[in-house]
């Protein structure tokens, strides 16, 4: 089952990068804000969004600063800014000159929203952001910078911030990058050869994938945040069995009908940390949003021309 806002936005883009295609796209993102405003808390990104009106829905969203930590192509965070975030930013490792042309000449944004970054150091002062968010990023971050995202990420957090990190980990047994079961369970060799053996690029996913404990991911956030909450059991009982699951749909589909019986749910719960996709929030001490002062302001100019230079090199 296909998300329809990311088939939409994977539209405006496939139809911008095209000759002369600015203006065709301009007609596709009508069609779009208007399908991220009628169905943003049905389909794939609910979860970002619930959090996000959860934590900053009393402030008006142009007034609310966002961050979408490790954001590819854009998808989530495009669709924050159809729904009026207008102060959405996002970062990832590869250039990102397409996606601010897009904000630009297709949402209205000035200036620039999305940066490239060296995976070590965020390009923002610190305390300027409300809300921060990763979905399933921290599983393709490898050990060198390990340390770096999760301190840089409190680093940026205002006071009164939360963050959201959405983190398959090694202990589900489905796989739904190899869309696998069970093979990220073995040694590396033993792994490897079980890949090639059913047509997986093993070599690829070696590179892609590095699977930690909940344990771990929840020993980090305490170190670098102030406090933190595993939310992992609001998404499984929120789920919505129209919405985007990139996994085995009925098992998704089973576990939620047990999930709704109290019995089953005090069975089930302890376990699921271990099964299923960990959730988080993670807080920095201080005033609610809108409650006290903003986070601090920065010079912009400085971050797009940094954004500028990387792209030139």
């Amino acid at each position: 089952m296909a998300d329809p806002i990311d088939q939409q936005f994977v539209r405006i883009l496939e139809q911008a990068r095209r000759p002369g295609g600015l203006s065709c796209a301009r007609e596709l993102v009508a069609d779009y804000r208007r399908e991220v405003a009628a169905n943003c808390l049905v389909y794939g990104h609910r979860n970002v969004m619930k959090k996000l009106l959860r934590h900053a829905g009393h402030v008006p969203r142009e007034q609310v600063r966002v961050l979408d930590y490790g954001c590819g192509v854009g998808a989530t965070a495009f669709s924050l800014l159809a729904l009026g975030y207008l102060d959405t930013y996002g970062v990832d490792l590869h250039p990102m000159a397409e996606q601010n042309r897009i904000a630009r000449e297709l949402f209205g944004v000035e200036g620039d929203r999305f940066f490239q970054y060296d995976g070590l150091t965020l390009p923002f002062p610190s305390g300027v952001f409300h809300f921060i968010y990763s979905e399933q990023v921290l599983e393709h971050v490898k050990a060198d910078y390990l340390h770096a995202y999760y301190r840089e990420g409190a680093r940026v957090l205002a006071p009164g911030g939360a963050c959201l990190h959405q983190v398959p980990h090694r202990s589900i047994p489905y796989d739904s990058h190899s869309q696998t079961w069970l093979i990220h369970y073995f040694p590396r060799a033993l792994r490897r050869r079980l890949y090639a053996m059913i047509g997986r690029d093993a070599a690829y996913l070696d590179e892609l994938l590095s699977f930690r404990s909940p344990g771990f991911h929840l020993r980090m956030l305490g170190r670098y945040y102030d406090r933190y909450e595993d939310v992992t059991l609001e998404r499984v009982l929120d789920y919505n069995p129209t919405q985007f699951y990139d996994g085995p749909q009925r098992l998704r589909n089973l576990l939620h009908a047990f999930m709704r019986r109290p019995v089953l749910r005090r069975l089930i719960a302890p376990l699921l940390r271990y099964g299923v996709m960990l959730d988080t929030l993670a807080f920095r001490n201080g005033s609610a949003i809108g409650a006290g002062p903003g986070p601090c302001a920065w010079d912009a100019a400085e971050t797009v021309n940094a954004n500028a230079d990387r792209e030139q090199c």
